[in-house]
């Protein structure tokens, strides 16, 4: 999930993978996923399928409480 997100850093992200994949001695393939994004989400709407706003991992989960509240003090 994390190279078809538009909201990654691809380029951190490709190193890092590929830094792990050396030091477990397998091979990283990469590919730019991104331009699916709009159309996959789309296309999940339209089956009624759940598509959670964060990736999962806590940093994403705490941002996205924080950003929920700060929103909730403003109105």
């Amino acid at each position: 999930t994390l190279l078809v997100s538009p909201y990654q850093d691809h380029q951190v992200l490709k190193l890092a993978c590929e830094d792990a994949a050396r030091q477990q001695g397998v091979a990283f393939y990469y590919e730019d996923f991104r331009v699916g994004f709009r159309s996959a989400h789309q296309k999940a709407r339209q089956l009624g399928i759940y598509c959670q706003n964060y990736c999962g991992c806590i940093y994403s989960e705490i941002e996205r409480f924080k950003k929920k509240n700060n929103y909730a003090r403003v109105s």
